[in-house]
């Protein structure tokens, strides 16, 4: 399988990230976007890991197409992490598509779990 050039977002995760942009301040899209693949990258690497080729034929491309430099800066820093984290995965790109997706909904469902934002970012920053 060949890995991506563009990483196409689930409208039902663009939905969730403008939310997060508005609610948390911020500055762009892709910035909610990192910050959902630094969260699953932190909470959730052995579902990553365990299900993300499952996960990637799961969550649809209906929603923003990326560039991977969008989410990389062209520096290829993210995936080369991902490499070292994930020797195994020879398409470092769908992986990040994936951790990003993930991401997304997990941090909607901190949200949707706490009704209180201060939680929420305790979660986040902490741990579940």
């Amino acid at each position: 399988m060949d890995d991506l050039v563009n990483i196409r977002i689930p409208l039902e995760a663009d939905k969730i990230t403008a939310k997060l942009k508005d609610k948390y301040f911020f500055s762009t899209n892709a910035a909610v976007e990192r910050f959902a693949l630094a969260y699953a990258m932190r909470n959730c690497m052995n579902e990553l890991k365990a299900r993300y080729e499952e996960l990637d034929s799961q969550y649809p491309s209906d929603g923003t197409n990326l560039n991977v430099g969008t989410i990389d800066f062209g520096d290829s820093i993210i995936k080369n992490v991902v490499s070292i984290l994930v020797p195994e995965c020879s398409t470092p790109y769908r992986f990040i598509r994936v951790a990003i997706i993930l991401g997304i909904y997990k941090i909607q469902e901190l949200m949707n779990n706490n009704s209180d934002d201060l939680e929420v970012i305790r979660h986040i920053f902490h741990g579940c």
